[in-house]
């Protein structure tokens, strides 16, 4: 037992650590940067601990990337074409936004058909959003192994102080979204909406 504690307290030192050593190195204006990039390998462990026990049981036990996190894997994100591999979590707050990209729990449930959204920011995980094309392949890997694939149907610009995003029950879609334009300064209403539809269950991609 004491060691297993000790070996919780020195992984959660190494982690306060590493966070302080990047935004020693890289400064401000990089600090978010790195952070959500170290993010992305502490919440794959998890991602990976969690998949194994819920294909090993049958039942998903979310594992939290680190002690504190208010937020846990739930999904994978594949985009081949643009050599991306990321794990969502779960919610859309902006905590949980800084480590990655998340999905919105008023949606539908990731792999089980309706519209699920999964947000993220322009300038950090979501920032591929741009280079999409229509009829692009993405992939949603779930916990239970299961991998689905997408192929993108539109790609379209709304102002969410005049309409919100509608949710369509009927559909098997991924919606992702991101705040518009890239690259920006500041931030407005204008979301940037990928919608990609379900095509088939296939293998996972290799990225």
């Amino acid at each position: 037992m004491l060691r297993k504690l000790m070996g919780r307290r020195c992984k959660n030192l190494l982690i306060i650590a590493l966070f302080g050593l990047s935004a020693a190195l890289f400064g401000n204006s990089f600090y978010i940067v790195a952070k959500a990039k170290l993010a992305q390998v502490l919440i794959s462990h998890a991602w990976n601990q969690s998949q194994d026990e819920a294909q090993k049981t049958g039942a998903s036990t979310a594992k939290k990337p680190w002690d504190w996190a208010d937020t846990y894997p739930v999904a994978r994100l594949k985009a081949p074409e643009q050599s991306i591999d990321m794990v969502v979590l779960q919610g859309a707050s902006g905590e949980a936004l800084a480590f990655g990209p998340g999905f919105v729990a008023e949606s539908s449930q990731i792999g089980k058909g309706g519209d699920s959204v999964i947000a993220g920011h322009r300038d950090t995980h979501f920032a591929f959003l741009e280079n999409v094309a229509l009829g692009e392949e993405l992939f949603v890997e779930t916990l239970s192994g299961e991998s689905i694939q997408y192929e993108v149907e539109s790609l379209e610009i709304i102002d969410s102080d005049v309409a919100k995003l509608d949710i369509e029950p009927s559909q098997h879609r991924i919606r992702l979204v991101t705040c518009y334009p890239f690259k920006a300064i500041t931030s407005g209403s204008l979301r940037y909406v990928v919608t990609a539809v379900a095509v088939e269950k296939t293998e996972k991609p290799d990225v």
